[in-house]
């Protein structure tokens, strides 16, 4: 049975140690399975703030030494929510200063670059992944991890759809560049 629906079936009852190492053995596996990293890589961590990104670096970040890859924490300021996209990029950098990592944020103008007709979401997404991409390229990174939940990956599978994508063309969220 899937993890994920194994701590959905136990519920508010399965116990913190279960889920943390049913986690742990999760990440391991798919890492392993889907050979998502080599030893040399250096990886560039997307961290938003939010609970998946965070969880993802903390993953990446205790099995490092393991996997023989290094890290650069990066986080894309969207600048749209004001004071609390700035205390999101703090956050993100005191994350990365406590596991002593490199650190790279930029901004982005997502309001400006907005194109005719096109959602905020949608020019928020293209913007953080062409700066994503710069840093990726500026840090010398083998592949950029980004934290996605079901829900973004749905959302993702939509997006495609809705733009005409063929039968192939409804891949999941690219976790890798170049």
């Amino acid at each position: 049975m899937p993890f994920g629906q194994r701590a959905r079936e136990a519920g508010d009852g399965m116990a913190a140690e279960e889920f943390h190492s049913g986690l742990i053995e999760c990440f391991r596996k798919t890492i392993r399975d889907h050979e998502m990293v080599a030893p040399g890589d250096r990886g560039l961590v997307a961290v938003s703030g939010g609970a998946d990104s965070v969880a993802l670096l903390w993953l990446l970040h205790q099995f490092r030494d393991q996997l023989g890859i290094s890290l650069t924490v990066s986080h894309v300021n969207h600048q749209l929510r004001g004071e609390e996209s700035d205390i999101d990029a703090e956050s993100v950098r005191e994350h990365a200063d406590r596991l002593s990592l490199p650190f790279i944020g930029r901004a982005v103008d997502v309001a400006g670059s907005r194109r005719r007709g096109e959602s905020l979401e949608m020019a928020a997404r293209r913007e953080r992944y062409h700066a994503l991409w710069i840093i990726a390229r500026e840090s010398d990174a083998s592949w950029v991890a980004t934290g996605h939940t079901r829900e973004d990956q749905v959302e993702t599978l939509l997006l495609k759809l809705l733009r005409g994508a063929g039968k192939y063309g409804g891949g999941r969220i690219p976790i890798s560049i170049g």
